[in-house]
């Protein structure tokens, strides 16, 4: 303590007992320095005022990560998953749902150490699995239809890896989505989806070897220019002259000779009383026009050679031109190229035929385009010539008719006498009778299979319009709810003042809609496997004759008499009775009943062997 003076107070500048004998010095100099007031307590007075303890904090709520859902949806069938559906597979969906559990709990553990790169890892992760999923379905759902898109050009079908180049198989062939399709339908735990090489995939086990399907690179883009629209020009030349076709403004109205006149052919044999001259147009006017439009219509419907239907286009043509149609391009082509001429196949034709300059291959498709115009659209003036191009129906094609042993008045006179063997009805027959029974028909009716082509159905088109004049139609049931519209405009009273859909106010539109889908669901219902639609004067309904199987003459003859009035289906019995086809028609049906092919003609023993293999 400090010492104490007299008066009993402690001084506070005397030296203090240290304890151990020790005492402090007193004073204020160097020798004798006086200490400062000591108060112990100050500190503790001073952090005790101002110090309060945290509040305990109440451990931070993590949410859950919510996983996306992955619904791997089934597909209606078609050609390119196979000529089969994609079967819903929900072990794909449940498998990636378990491969992702891991992440819940990385997720958590991000979330508490307020780890941003490591959620931003997880977030990219569903991310890429996302999307990549959302491609698949966007290429099953909406490209792989063969209706939409033509599946034999088509290289969107076939997959690609992680650099974005093509999985080959190990027997050379690329793996198509057909075989991801049978995997999936009948081995789907072979199937499962990750990320590999920074890209979303789906893994797929085919005959022991594992394929990563690259489906981040499947975007909108690759998908569009990957997958070719199908061509069909028959559809194609009857929609240019719809009300808001290409060419809905051109009346086919030639003016026509009504008497019989006097030519001289080209040996100078003079030819006098030469038949069916009526049927020949006058002058070059009305040819001239109609070869305009049809440029026109070329020209719009194969605008560049990257127009979206062009690669399917070509494809068809080289088909057409192997069986016969000459094209404005070919004999310069042929000539510069003589492989070509010897090619053994038409697969062979089609690999040289890729050597074409796109210029020339897009002149060759506005061509064949024109052509196909002028014999569905200008039929009263144009027939299809033995090389598949139209002919103008003009006074040169009556003299060069005059020195065959065709009669003209059975290709000019109208809806009954065209039954001849070299008739326009050639071109049906053709196409009806050779068809490949391997190939996959368009579907079933009634047990049979149904084959169908575009090159036959266009022919048989081309044949109703020439023979009836345009409006009547036969199409597959992509169309059916375009031309149960177009019936309800044509038939409904309601909608008489109406051109077309869009002229109808919303009410009308969605009780329209309602209409059309009731009708799409009937037909559906009544025949599940209905695939060719007939629309006559006005009326939409299902085909029996083309769907049962058209196998005789008489076949061709019943559908085509199905679209002409009551008068106009005498006036086609008429025709047949006799005829050369009918004719036909028996020796066929005996060699088909007996097996024996004496005396029928080359052509008579390939229909009577088609029609023997189409009944098996």
């Amino acid at each position: 303590m400090a010492t104490e003076n007299k008066r009993g107070y402690s001084n506070p500048y005397g030296s203090a007992n240290l304890g151990s004998g020790v005492r402090t010095t007193t004073g204020g100099t160097y020798r004798n320095p006086r200490l400062g007031i000591e108060d112990n307590t100050a500190f503790a007075r001073g952090f005790a005022s101002t110090f309060r303890m945290p509040e305990e904090k109440e451990e931070e709520e993590v949410s859950e990560l919510e996983l996306p859902t992955f619904d791997y949806i089934g597909s209606q069938k078609d050609a390119m998953l196979g000529d089969t559906e994609w079967k819903e597979n929900s072990y794909l969906a449940n498998q990636l749902v378990s491969d992702l559990q891991p992440l819940k709990s990385q997720f958590e553990k991000c979330t508490k150490a307020s780890d941003q790169q490591c959620l931003k890892r997880i977030g990219r992760t569903l991310n890429l699995l996302k999307q990549g999923h959302t491609n698949w379905l966007t290429m099953l759902t909406k490209y792989a239809d063969s209706e939409v898109y033509d599946h034999e050009t088509s290289k969107g079908q076939y997959m690609i890896g992680t650099d974005k180049k093509n999985l080959k198989r190990p027997n050379g062939s690329y793996l198509s989505l057909a075989d991801v399709t049978e995997v999936n339908n009948n081995a789907p735990e072979n199937i499962s989806q990750g990320i590999v090489d920074g890209k979303s995939v789906l893994s797929v086990k085919l005959d022991g070897t594992v394929y990563n399907i690259n489906t981040t690179d499947l975007t909108e883009n690759y998908l569009t220019n990957s997958f070719d629209v199908r061509s069909d020009i028959g559809l194609d030349v009857q929609t240019a002259m719809s009300s808001d076709g290409f060419t809905s403004d051109w009346k086919d109205e030639p003016v026509m000779f009504n008497s019989e006149t006097k030519e001289t052919i080209e040996d100078g044999t003079s030819v006098t009383k030469l038949k069916g001259y009526e049927g020949i147009v006058q002058g070059l006017g009305y040819f001239n026009k109609a070869e305009d439009k049809s440029r026109v219509f070329s020209r719009n419907i194969y605008k560049t050679i990257s127009s979206p239907n062009v690669n399917s286009a070509f494809h068809k043509l080289t088909a057409k031109m192997w069986n016969g149609f000459i094209s404005s391009e070919q004999e310069n082509f042929l000539t510069a190229n003589p492989s070509l001429i010897e090619a053994k196949d038409l697969n062979s034709f089609r690999e040289q035929m890729r050597r074409v300059p796109n210029d020339v291959k897009l002149r060759m498709l506005q061509d064949e385009a024109e052509q196909e115009w002028l014999i569905a659209n200008s039929s009263n003036g144009y027939r299809r010539g033995d090389d598949g191009r139209a002919e103008r129906l003009d006074k040169n094609y009556l003299i060069k008719q005059s020195k065959t042993t065709k009669p003209i008045d059975e290709d000019v006179s109208g809806s009954g006498g065209s039954w001849s063997s070299g008739s326009s009805i050639s071109d049906i027959r053709q196409n009806l009778f050779t068809q490949d029974l391997t190939k996959s028909p368009i579907g079933k009716h009634q047990g049979k299979m149904v084959l169908l082509d575009d090159n036959t159905m266009g022919s048989l088109q081309r044949e109703i319009t020439s023979r009836f004049g345009q409006g009547n139609f036969i199409f597959k049931k992509d169309r059916l709810e375009d031309m149960l519209i177009k019936s309800e405009l044509s038939e409904n009273e309601d909608f008489e003042d109406y051109e077309s859909i869009d002229d109808l106010s919303n009410k009308e539109r969605t009780a329209l809609d309602l209409r059309i889908k009731k009708q799409i669901a009937n037909y559906s219902s009544q025949y599940p496997e209905g695939q060719i639609f007939t629309y006559i004067n006005g009326k939409v309904d299902v085909d029996t004759i083309l769907q049962d199987g058209m196998m005789y003459n008489k076949d061709i003859k019943d559908f085509i008499k199905s679209f002409g009035s009551v008068s106009e289906r005498k006036d086609i019995e008429k025709g047949w009775a006799g005829s050369d086809l009918q004719k036909e028609d028996m020796k066929v049906r005996n060699a088909v009943k007996t097996g024996d092919m004496t005396g029928l003609t080359d052509w008579e023993k390939k229909q009577a062997e088609f029609i023997i293999a189409r009944k098996k």
